[in-house]
């Protein structure tokens, strides 16, 4: 009969935790699958969010308020790396986060504008004008 060692428990638990912990990492991220697009960064933020229509009206409200276009949004986001990083994953928790913690620095920085008396980040504009492309 074979004996049970300190080190034999703790590496079996720390594998059997590893297993388990990668499961549900995969299991709760629900990572995004990308569909055929010009522009996967377009894709995956279309598919952030469910109630599109009320995102693309944002988006385009913001466009005209700001008299630019959502190709100048898209570029803002591509350029940010902590939110590129976020995309790659393709992880929607992680490119929340990012989002989120983007557009804190945002209203930090003053950088809002009133959209329909809504105060929004220019992170979340730009967002939603990239969503107007897809």
């Amino acid at each position: 009969m074979k004996t049970w060692t300190r080190r034999s428990l703790a590496f079996g638990g720390f594998v059997v935790g590893s297993a388990i912990g990668l499961g549900a990492a995969k299991f709760t991220c629900g990572f995004i699958s990308l569909t055929q697009s010009d522009n996967p960064t377009v894709v995956l933020l279309a598919n952030l969010y469910p109630a599109s229509d009320v995102v693309k009206l944002f988006g385009r409200t913001y466009l005209d308020q700001t008299g630019e276009t959502a190709a100048d949004s898209l570029r803002r986001i591509e350029c940010h790396e902590r939110i590129q990083r976020a995309l790659s994953s393709r992880c929607p928790k992680v490119i929340f986060s990012a989002l989120d913690h983007v557009s804190r620095a945002d209203f930090h920085a003053g950088r809002t504008f009133c959209i329909d008396q809504w105060v929004m980040s220019q992170t979340e504009l730009d967002v939603a004008a990239v969503c107007t492309l897809a």
